[in-house]
């Protein structure tokens, strides 16, 4: 319940010591309305305010007139009508307390006849009392401060030019708490902030505000800018703790696009700790070209989010948006995101991302401060919006959670549950991995997350990851949701270049090219992974994955103890468990799916160039023309391609080249200890191996050579496990 202190000169002492603090539960609030009171929190006083003031107050006694006393400690002894500043100043409405900004004068250039010359001088006079709001809120503030400058050049001279930080507060470096701001409208034009413009260090927190915010760059629900860098690259920092925002915000248009705008429901730009705060308002941008927007933070940089959360829609013409975060910048230690979520709408241009818009190492090429060790962290995070990216060129992203990454970034224990609509490197968790700073120690990791929604793109599109060119590694993680693209499309990551361990893809895939129920296009190494949805393309079509290549190390296109079951249907180089093989090692794994195809079709691989099929089989049955197999359609001239301890039992159908096991070796290819099934292939001829009767298939015996052993022996470790005259054989760890 509130505390009142009606009387005149009433006194309040609050005294909770270091490390201690006093909380305003429920709304509740301490009322001081009476005449002359004296206020005291830990020995020191305070002005307590009743009164709005007037324009130009003079008073230090009201809130306009605490202009005239930067250094004092204030607070607010009960709400403040302040609805009759939409009528001060000539329109600008209410005077922000505290200032920083600059003032640049524009002469002709004495040296240069026809031309002009600019100075510029900054004002920094922000506001270093503790502000106490008690509980209180500022009702129907009005400020209208754009400055003149971005928008139009003098037509005479000398011109002068001012532009200031724009909230309540104009700028601060103490303490805010226990305030709101409501029922108002603040516009600006740079650090722009409902409460205060410019945090410069400080602590804000139990503040909150409804009212609407616009400007051009900088733009916050409650805060316009916190923190900030100099020019030494000593960053200052500030804290935001248990607040909010409610109110839409705007970046207004410009005759030019302006470089480096952002905008965030709480706040625009932050260097700061954010805890335990969120952000309910939506955004839009005017602007032709914005750079960062986000839910909760337009960009944040060297500093943590946790517990915090948005749920506003975001729409315009957007480089990078993020549900939560537009941009998160990183260069020293661990900067995190930890147990935050969005669930916001976002439609923009490119980096669109449920949670994170980008997220990279900050280029600060000159910065002796910049770690090599440096990494960021998204753990127990989610999103939950539908994300749309409409850029078409090839720097666009789209991610359920994260559009880009360029760095080093953990991911973990985090998922997504909205649809992902981008063009290329579109992924239902993240749309893009890179790395341009190759001296980092650390690498992106995911790990125990997951992506539920339907995803379309273009080229480079996946379940989880849409385009992976980092080294990384994905490792217990799956995708649930259809795929959709053209080139380079996988149940779980479009173009993959990094290991994939222990995950899993559910969601039916469709596309043209390099087209796999886990994988589109595989350059790096699969192992305890498998895919269970049908999968269909044109070329380059696999149940596991669509194209798998080795480029120069060992461990490059190994495919290890993975599986499909998916039905698979293509035109040119289609298989059960992949579509084309390019020297690639594939291991101890399987297909089970139905497989059909035009040329070079087979039940596990369509084509191989090489590589080496070992300890693997498929059951499907597998419908082509040309290069037909139970397990394998075509084995390339270019290469030799081994093929050895593995069989097939799926009925094959084709025209020409058409085998029991293999349909086509071309000469070169070898084949060792591998079989069919002559009854159920319905083919008694193959480009290689050997035919066998069902009966023959389900003696150990017939594996003669296998590292096989029956299924009652419970201390083996071997490869294959039969259940003998009862089945045939298995692979011991991915049955």
């Amino acid at each position: 319940s509130d505390l009142d202190l009606s009387g005149d000169k009433a006194k309040l002492a609050m005294n909770y010591g270091t490390g201690s603090d006093y909380n305003l539960n429920n709304g509740a609030k301490i009322n001081i309305s009476g005449s002359s009171p004296t206020l005291l929190i830990n020995g020191s006083s305070y002005i307590v305010i009743n009164d709005l003031g007037e324009e130009g107050d003079a008073n230090i006694n009201t809130l306009q007139g605490m202009n005239n006393n930067l250094t004092g400690n204030y607070a607010l002894g009960s709400n403040i009508d302040a609805s009759d500043t939409v009528n001060w100043n000539n329109g600008k409405g209410f005077d922000p307390i505290g200032s920083f900004g600059i003032i640049v004068t524009i002469l002709n250039d004495p040296n240069n006849p026809g031309g002009i010359t600019a100075t510029q001088t900054t004002i920094d006079k922000p506001f270093t009392g503790e502000f106490h709001g008690l509980g209180h809120t500022v009702n129907g503030l009005y400020i209208n401060r754009p400055s003149p400058l971005l928008y139009e050049m003098p037509t005479q001279l000398p011109a002068i030019f001012d532009a200031y930080s724009v909230g309540l507060f104009g700028a601060t470096t103490n303490t805010l708490r226990d305030v709101g701001t409501i029922e108002g409208m603040v516009s600006g034009t740079s650090n722009v902030g409902s409460l205060i413009g410019f945090q410069k260090s400080g602590v804000v927190k139990h503040a909150f505000s409804s009212n609407a915010v616009q400007g051009t760059s900088g733009i916050g629900g409650l805060i316009g800018a916190s923190g900030y860098r100099d020019e030494n690259h000593q960053q200052t920092t500030a804290s935001i703790l248990n607040s909010y925002a409610t109110g839409e915000i705007t970046l207004l248009s410009l005759p030019d696009p302006l470089i480096g705008t952002n905008a965030g429901g709480l706040v625009g730009k932050s260097y700061s700790l954010i805890k335990e705060s969120y952000a309910t308002g939506n955004i839009h941008s005017e602007q032709s070209n914005s750079s960062t927007v986000g839910g909760l933070v337009g960009q944040q940089i060297n500093n943590d989010i946790i517990q915090s959360y948005a749920t506003g829609n975001i729409s315009g013409n957007i480089d990078s948006l993020g549900g939560l975060v537009g941009s998160l910048l990183f260069s020293q230690g661990n900067t995190k995101i930890l147990q935050s979520y969005a669930t916001g709408s976002l439609n923009g241009k490119s980096a669109a991302g449920g949670l994170v818009g980008s997220i990279g190492l900050e280029a600060v090429y000159n910065n002796p401060t910049r770690d090599i060790n440096a990494i960021a962290s998204i753990e127990d995070s989610f999103a939950a919006g539908k994300v749309t990216a409409t850029d078409d060129s090839y720097l666009s992203s789209a991610g359920g959670l994260i559009a880009s990454v360029n760095g080093a970034v953990k991911v973990k224990n985090s998922y997504s549950t909205g649809e992902v609509i981008g063009t290329s490197k579109t992924g239902g968790l993240v749309g893009s991995i890179s790395n341009s700073f190759p001296s980092l120690q650390n690498k992106t990791e995911i790990e125990n997350s997951y992506a539920t929604g339907k995803v379309t793109g273009t080229e480079y599109t996946g379940g989880l990851v849409g385009f992976n060119l980092s080294e990384s590694i994905i490792k217990n993680s799956s995708a649930q949701g259809d795929v959709q693209g053209t080139n380079s499309v996988g149940g779980l990551v479009g173009f993959n270049a990094t290991e994939i361990l222990n995950s899993s893809a559910q969601g039916h895939v469709t596309g043209e090219k390099d087209v796999g129920g886990l994988v589109g296009k595989n350059l790096q190494g699969v192992n305890n992974s498998f895919a269970t949805g049908n999968v269909t393309g044109t070329e380059n079509v696999g149940g596991l994955v669509g194209y798998n290549e080795k480029w120069a190390n060992a461990e490059e296109g190994v495919i290890f103890r993975s599986y499909a079951t998916g039905s698979i249907n293509g035109s040119t180089s289609v298989g059960g468990l992949i579509g084309l093989n390019n020297l690639g090692l594939v291991s101890s794994s399987y297909a089970t799916g139905n497989v059909k195809g035009y040329q070079y079709t087979g039940g596990l691989v369509g084509n191989t160039k090489g590589g080496y099929l070992l300890n693997t089989y498929a059951l499907g049955n597998v419908t082509g023309q040309n290069s037909t197999g139970g397990l394998l359609g075509n084995a390339s001239l270019t290469y030799l391609a081994k093929v050895e301890n593995s069989f097939s039992s799926g009925l094959v159908s084709g025209i020409t080249h058409t085998g029991g096991l293999i349909g086509n070796m071309n000469g070169v290819s070898v084949d060792k200890n591998s079989y069919w099934n002559i009854e159920t292939s319905g083919q008694d001829q193959s480009d290689g191996g050997f035919r066998k009767t069902t009966a023959e298939l389900q003696q150990i015996l017939t594996f003669s050579g296998w590292d096989i052993a029956d299924v009652s022996d419970p201390n083996s470790t071997s490869v294959w496990v039969i259940d003998e005259n009862n089945s045939t054989p298995w692979l011991r760890y991915n049955h």
